[in-house]
């Protein structure tokens, strides 16, 4: 059967709506490739984690992440949120502003009782971002790592944020001990040590109040007695496998996980359908790592994003005392300083206009 359209005015209205429909899958596909959270498949179970029991989202605080963290530009406190005006948990962020002397609230749960302080150095209103969390590994009484999932754009957008506390300090680029779905059956591979595959698990580039930069790489790291070979992985749109690559080093072979799922990133060592990786940085020397008493954990940046500040107990009051603080004035000039008048009259009498 053939349709055919006479009116020139009804064609070009069907042209333009196929044009609109086509435009708006395009951005949305691009959407789903920065952020593929935001996608209908988001609320799927992951695989590649440490186990189902893991998988548990919740928007109760852990109590390893409860508490005032700091560092020299901001203050995080995760807030359970308020029952009697209906908060959803989320985080308080104040930035640490004009080189510390003004602390500027972000990012707050809604409703909150505390008045804004109303300047041109603040927004009339804070960012409010829900939050629920993740946990990576198993509970545990000291250290822990979670997917903080983060709802901007008054939860339009959803950006998981992992993060790990090793001690007092929150790390974004941390690892995890072994491969995400089985054991690596290596003599070096142990619980009870640093030796074996530590594969990252953070890429994000912080707790913002705005959506936060995904890393395009990541690296990994496997230590064996004698060296420490680092791993490069790379941002793919290829689907998450549970298979395994390795990687020699002319008399023993290494087995990784071939693919890393972070946050909603999958990354992968090699190209394609191989399973050999070709380049592999050794670093003789083991470099500086922070890692959990129970080795479970472990970052190759020793500085942490933020530290655990155990002599502040809110975010808010701490801010409100920080900007009562006034600049002292400076100190005035010393009564000793000699001007040389003598010489100041010398040189106005050959200085015209001056005398």
């Amino acid at each position: 059967m053939e349709i055919h359209i006479h009116n020139r005015n009804v064609s070009a209205v069907f042209i333009m709506a196929v044009y609109i429909l086509f435009a708006f899958s395009s951005d949305l596909s691009a959407q789903n490739l920065l952020y593929p959270e935001s996608s209908a498949a988001a609320g799927t179970a992951r695989s590649g984690t440490e186990s189902a029991a893991v998988q548990q989202v919740s928007t109760e605080i852990p109590q390893l992440l409860s508490g005032v963290w700091q560092n020299r530009t901001r203050l995080l406190q995760f807030s359970d949120g308020n029952e009697n005006n209906g908060n959803i948990s989320g985080p308080y962020i104040v930035l640490k502003s004009f080189y510390g002397w003004y602390y500027d609230r972000v990012a707050e749960p809604a409703n909150i009782s505390a008045v804004r302080d109303r300047n041109a150095a603040t927004a009339p209103e804070a960012e409010n971002i829900p939050v629920s969390f993740m946990p990576l590994l198993p509970l545990d009484e000291k250290n822990g790592a979670w997917e903080i999932n983060m709802q901007y754009n008054k939860g339009k957008t959803s950006v998981p944020v992992p993060v790990a506390r090793i001690g007092d300090g929150l790390y974004l680029d941390f690892c995890i001990k072994g491969s995400a779905y089985q054991e690596v059956e290596d003599a070096n591979d142990s619980d009870s040590n640093i030796l074996g595959f530590w594969r990252a698990a953070g890429n994000a580039s912080g707790i913002l109040a705005s959506m936060p930069i995904l890393a395009k790489e990541v690296f990994c790291y496997y230590i064996t007695a004698d060296y420490c070979y680092r791993l490069r992985y790379w941002r793919t749109d290829a689907d998450y496998e549970m298979t395994q690559a390795t990687f020699t080093d002319g008399t023993d072979t290494y087995s990784v996980d071939k693919f890393l799922r972070i946050g909603d990133m999958i990354y992968t060592c090699v190209m394609g359908k191989a399973t050999a990786i070709r380049h592999v940085d050794i670093i003789e020397k083991l470099p500086d790592i922070v890692s959990s008493d129970d080795f479970r954990l472990c970052s190759f940046n020793t500085s942490p994003y933020l530290s655990y500040s155990s002599e502040q107990t809110d975010v808010l009051k701490q801010a409100a005392e920080a900007n009562k603080r006034k600049k002292p004035l400076p100190l005035p000039p010393p009564s000793t300083l000699d001007f040389h008048y003598d010489e100041i009259d010398k040189l106005r009498q050959y200085t015209p206009g001056l005398r």
